[in-house]
C-alpha cells in the first residue's frame, strides 16, 4: 500500500499569506519611511552641486579664454589644473571654491542611496 506524506505540515501551508502579507506590510512601511528622506537628500545634493557647478564656471571661465577670444581650454581640464595648483585662484575664490566642494563631497557621502 502507497502512503503520500504531505512536504509540509498544514498548518505551515495554511500560515504562508499571513507571513507573506507581514513582510509586504513591513517593506511598505520602511519605503514609506525612508523614501521622502531619499528624494530630501537628493534635492540637497542637486542643490549644491548645481551651485558648486556655478561658482566654477563663473571662476573657470577667465582661464578657458585666450588673448584673442577663443575658448582654448575644456571645462574639465581646468578643474583638473585647478585641483592640482597649476592655476592660481586667488584666496577668498579659492576659499569658497574648497568649501563647495567639500559640501558636495560629504553630502554624497552620506546619501541613503548612492
Amino acid at each position: 500500500m502507497l502512503v503520500i506524506f504531505p512536504l509540509s505540515p498544514e498548518a505551515t501551508i495554511r500560515r504562508l499569506p499571513l507571513v507573506t502579507i507581514t513582510i509586504i506590510i513591513f517593506t511598505t512601511i520602511i519605503f514609506a519611511f525612508t523614501y521622502p528622506r531619499m528624494i530630501e537628500e537628493e534635492r540637497e545634493y542637486t542643490n549644491a552641486y548645481r551651485e558648486l557647478l556655478e561658482y566654477e564656471t563663473w571662476i573657470f571661465s577667465s582661464y578657458m579664454v585666450n588673448e584673442d577670444g577663443h575658448i582654448v581650454e575644456r571645462f574639465e581640464k581646468v578643474r583638473e589644473k585647478a585641483e592640482k595648483g597649476e592655476i592660481e585662484l586667488p584666496p577668498p575664490y579659492k576659499e569658497k571654491w574648497e568649501i563647495l566642494k567639500e559640501r558636495v563631497k560629504t553630502i554624497e557621502e552620506n546619501m541613503l542611496i548612492r
